[in-house]
């Protein structure tokens, strides 16, 4: 069979992840606590790794490509290993070589200046979000949240917090077919599992220390919702070089009644017009610096407040029906007026909103984050870093090498269909374009 679009995208995928990102070589560095190896820990993570960027839905499918000889072309002599090997495998592995793959591609893209210009107004945004990601009442781990309920029953959850690039609301906005390819992508920059009896803060700061470790100034502004209005994580951040924006949405603040006393009777400071979407939005906004009444933030707070008129046109029984909302925006945010105006700051806010709908319902959608491949301790987290690691990929081949997008590549499913295809159908050796980095 004659070389397709499809093959030619497959191997221009493993080529970039090859020879770009040099994943081979830290696929060969990973490691794990097995004493009988009959799979070496490369060949597993390899499975892993590429599984999820091309969508895998469960263990039981990946067992099927492994079985019908998806993944032969990436190795000489070697059978690839069965559902129950890599579930053992995953519970053994070593964690922090599993997440030195995703760190090593998040760090080579910003040597690329990947986020040079920055993902909303010049700023690089990253949004920090709690999720919840598998919940049972069949059998619980050490490592479960356990939630007793007033008619007895038992369940048992895990939750993680995860830190993702925010995009420009404007490539928001775009169909995906459409969107420039040319921009940030939306990578992971980690997770970090809830504790028992953790709270969904005490996580993040876990995971902001963690990657200020590893990536130091990452990002310049994180933008949360308000389970993170808390002094301790605002000053942490500010320690750690990183400022905030974040959602208000208790009026029982002191800082939002003091906001809210110094601007009754005052006209909005600016008045704009733009479009989300389809619809036209009126912004209005106010803008409230030096608050000193957090009691403990270390330094005087600011408050934005949007007022925001969006219209639309709703087509009921052939005929256009104007339609009207009224929604109100609350942020506190620690960058002063001189570094972003109050517009900027909306805009970040506003950001935040896709990664909610966008980020981690396609993750848990399109990326099955939720699926709960493997409930256990270690295997869980294992999975968490090989899922990140393809989807970072997948994100990253995206925007620095597919320039045209027609028919089944206009959707992003549409092409990791294609990867699938062409995963299952190639015969012809890759595994010099992955493994050979020289």
């Amino acid at each position: 069979m004659g070389a397709t679009p499809f093959h030619r995208r497959l191997k221009q995928f493993v080529r970039y992840a090859g020879s770009t990102c040099r994943l081979g070589y830290w696929l060969s560095q990973v490691r794990d606590l097995r004493r009988r190896v009959s799979i070496p820990a490369r060949t597993l993570a390899c499975v892993g790794v590429l599984g999820f960027a091309f969508r895998v839905a469960s263990l039981m499918e990946l067992a099927s490509w492994v079985e019908a000889g998806a993944f032969r072309k990436f190795f000489r002599g070697q059978r690839g290993p069965l559902r129950d090997c890599f579930r053992d495998w995953c519970k053994r592995v070593e964690l922090p070589s599993l997440w030195a793959m995703n760190d090593a591609i998040l760090a080579k893209a910003r040597r690329d200046k990947v986020f040079r210009a920055g993902t909303v107004h010049g700023w690089h945004v990253v949004a920090i979000d709690g999720t919840e990601v598998l919940r049972t009442s069949a059998r619980g781990c050490p490592a479960c949240q356990v939630y007793h309920h007033n008619d007895g029953r038992i369940e048992y959850a895990h939750r993680m917090v995860l830190a993702q690039t925010v995009v420009r609301p404007e490539a928001q906005d775009e169909p995906k077919h459409r969107r420039r390819s040319s921009g940030p992508p939306p990578v992971v920059w980690g997770m970090e599992a809830q504790r028992p009896g953790e709270d969904e803060v005490g996580a993040a700061r876990r995971l902001l220390r963690r990657l200020v470790q590893r990536h130091g100034h990452f990002c310049d502004v994180l933008t949360v919702d308000g389970a993170y209005a808390e002094a301790p994580f605002l000053n942490e951040g500010r320690a750690l070089g990183l400022q905030a924006v974040v959602r208000l949405k208790d009026e029982r603040y002191h800082v939002v009644q003091d906001a809210a006393g110094l601007r009754r009777g005052e006209p909005p400071q600016e008045t704009f017009a733009t479009r989300i979407g389809s619809k036209q939005v009126v912004v209005r906004l106010w803008d409230t610096p030096d608050l000193t009444s957090w009691e403990g933030l270390s330094r005087p707070g600011r408050v934005v407040y949007a007022e925001e008129t969006l219209t639309w046109t709703q087509w009921k029984e052939g005929k256009p029906k104007p339609q009207q909302a009224y929604r109100i925006l609350q942020v506190l945010t620690t960058l002063e007026p001189a570094q972003a105006s109050a517009r900027v700051i909306w805009a970040i806010a506003r950001a935040r909103w896709g990664v909610e709908h966008e980020g981690v319902r396609e993750l848990k959608t399109h990326w099955h984050l939720d699926h709960g491949f493997l409930h256990h301790p270690t295997g869980m987290q294992a999975i968490w870093a090989l899922l990140v690691t393809g989807f970072n990929l997948f994100q990253l081949f995206l925007a620095r090498r597919v320039r045209s997008r027609r028919d089944v590549e206009a959707t992003d499913s549409g092409l990791a269909q294609r990867l699938q295809r062409a995963l299952r159908e190639v015969t012809e050796p890759l595994g010099p374009y992955l493994w050979d980095t020289s």
